[in-house]
């Protein structure tokens, strides 16, 4: 059996809900909102990547990628050839660093979004690569979806998400409880909670991430 595509989720759609504003760019909208959705709880490792950055001389911040998501998870200074110290936000680097106003290599950074706070402050540029989930791409109507998605569950996930999503609009302002937005949602969560377990944990993240770990390779992702 063919992998469904996205028109086979608005076509099923629209079967549901009879209502010529659902149109096919609208529910596409809310298939990519859900593929954000699914990558902002389950950590997929097709969405691991790694980027170069500059670290500029003269300052203390630079933008993230473009694509970031979540998780600035490891970081290597490679002019140097040291891995980072990678902390949860920058008054926890702030409080590691004795003095903050100096100029050296960079050893510390954190995600401060929508950029990347560091401590030195480099004597000139230094490059940096970075390790992070970025976002899913958009899909068209004709694509089909994430290769990390089982079949079984596609159209679970994506049927439900927008219906429940669609509900909700609908049901706005209406007394009592919502009862088809709380039907999908709850069927979509479901899904959410087997897609969880058949990924499982992240098995590509080294142990002990905001420690100095030397055995770690860039070269593998």
């Amino acid at each position: 059996m063919a992998r469904l595509t996205v028109s086979d989720i608005v076509t099923r759609v629209q079967m549901k809900v009879t209502d010529s504003r659902i149109d096919g760019p609208f529910i596409l909208s809310i298939v990519n909102q859900c593929n954000v959705d699914i990558a902002s709880v389950i950590d997929v490792k097709e969405l691991a990547t790694t980027d170069d950055v500059t670290f500029l001389s003269g300052q203390n911040e630079i933008s993230l990628p473009s694509n970031f998501h979540k998780k600035l998870i490891f970081a290597k200074n490679t002019t140097t050839n040291y891995n980072l110290t990678v902390k949860d936000d920058r008054r926890l680097v702030d409080r590691q660093m004795e003095k903050i106003d100096r100029t050296g290599n960079v050893i510390i950074i954190c995600n401060d979004f929508p950029n990347i706070y560091y401590q030195y402050d480099p004597p000139s540029d230094q490059d940096g690569k970075i390790y992070y989930h970025k976002l899913p791409t958009d899909l068209e109507l004709a694509d089909g979806f994430p290769a990390y998605i089982p079949s079984g569950l596609v159209f679970r996930l994506y049927y439900n998400y927008v219906l429940s999503q669609v509900y909700d609009i609908g049901e706005d302002g209406l007394e009592g409880e919502k009862i088809n937005t709380l039907y999908h949602d709850s069927q979509y969560n479901k899904a959410l909670g087997d897609l969880k377990l058949f990924i499982g944990p992240d098995p590509d993240l080294p142990d002990n991430l905001n420690k100095n770990n030397h055995f770690f390779d860039f070269n593998d992702y």
